[in-house]
């Protein structure tokens, strides 16, 4: 019986990718995509949906499933482009690549591979030439396949914003891992909480990014994901040499870390204002930072008073016990309490008085208590 055949070829001539179109029967896929098809970092995790519990129904009863698009590892693509130029394809040396398991990337489909790999341990005998259609790409371009990834993501349920900003800036995090040895950040797909200093979900540092450029808290994580996307590609190693502002931001970034360290030992038991320990960490501190940062960081007299003002929050807060409160958040948590629904979006006003309390400061060389910044913060 012909398990696995190739019914075809095409080609992605914006990327100038090789496709190849094959069948195989459910049983082979399995065992060709192995037990750890899910594996692949840029993925998202397994999910829980009610329309799953229906196509598993389905494919129990035979359905013809949608297209699964799968990629060729990056580092085993070379070995075939000459069987995909040739003219024909060398259909018996691409074969070869079915005799490799854990050899591909589950580009979209990764939901109903789940399904069918449940479905057969638990013993079901899927029926008789129920067969899938299977896309091969051979790009060697992780950010091509990354853009991809995210254009073909039309499923049940929709990749989330935080997921595609993660996707757009992969190489970026790379780059930051190496540059800044004390940032620890993580991916939606890890499902992890901040239990220490330092950690921070890697989208958070991005907008922080995006703040900094702008000059704004104000970030449109829709616009920002459809501005990457009409490039056509992700950040590249290429892009990081002129991405702008970048040696700026990280060198703020790394201070900020060194000032999270003191506050999260100082605020670790704090209850008077939920989250304290955390704080820093919030998407709303951390645009509101760099916002305030990045509108005074191009003035040289300002520049130094940013810096002198980040000198003297770390030694305000190397020197404050565990349980002070030397952000003055229980006077931020009455302002925010003052906040009129009816009349502001909370968040918009939250980023606004957090940013000018932070401008306040920087202004000030961080001589101004924050307890008077927030003060200040509230009246401009």
């Amino acid at each position: 019986m012909d398990y696995s055949s190739i019914i075809g070829f095409s080609k992605d001539h914006r990327t100038e990718t090789f496709v190849m179109y094959v069948q195989m029967d459910i049983k082979t896929y399995l065992s060709f995509v192995g037990d750890k098809f899910d594996e692949f970092s840029i993925q998202r995790k397994k999910e829980s949906h009610k329309g799953y519990a229906r196509l598993k129904n389905d494919i129990k009863d035979g359905a013809l499933l949608p297209p699964i698009t799968l990629a060729l590892k990056p580092e085993l693509v070379k070995k075939y482009i000459p069987f995909l130029r040739a003219e024909p394809q060398n259909v018996d040396q691409l074969n070869g690549i079915f005799q490799v398991s854990e050899s591909v990337y589950i580009l979209d489909g990764l939901q109903r591979t789940h399904i069918m790999k449940d479905l057969s341990e638990e013993g079901y005998d899927f029926k008789q030439n129920q067969k899938l259609l299977l896309e091969f790409w051979f790009e060697e371009d992780m950010g091509n396949l990354i853009y991809r990834l995210i254009v073909l993501n039309s499923g049940q349920k929709p990749m989330s914003m935080r997921h595609q900003v993660e996707l757009l800036f992969l190489t970026m995090q790379d780059k930051l891992k190496k540059d800044i040895p004390g940032l620890i950040m993580y991916n939606e797909r890890e499902s992890k909480a901040r239990d220490n200093a330092s950690m921070f979900p890697f989208d958070r540092i991005v907008t922080g990014y995006q703040s900094f450029l702008n000059q704004s808290p104000e970030i449109n994580k829709g616009k920002l994901i459809s501005d990457k996307l009409d490039t056509g590609k992700v950040i590249t190693d290429v892009d990081m040499v002129i991405l702008e502002g970048y040696n700026e931001y990280t060198a703020y970034l790394t201070k900020y870390l060194a000032i999270d360290v003191q506050s999260y030992r100082v605020y670790e038991k704090f209850s008077s204002f939920s989250g304290a320990k955390n704080w820093l960490a919030d998407e709303n501190v951390v645009n509101s930072f760099f916002a305030a940062i990045g509108i005074l960081a191009d003035e040289p007299v300002f520049k130094k008073r940013i810096d002198l003002a980040l000198l003297n929050l770390t030694e305000l807060l190397t020197n404050s016990k565990i349980g002070d409160d030397p952000f003055a958040l229980k006077d931020y948590d009455l302002i925010r309490q003052g906040f009129n629904p009816k009349q502001f979006n909370i968040g918009f006003i939250s980023r606004k008085t957090i940013m000018n309390c932070f401008l306040e400061y920087f202004k000030g060389e961080g001589l101004l208590s924050f307890k008077k910044c927030w003060s200040l913060a509230k009246t401009s």
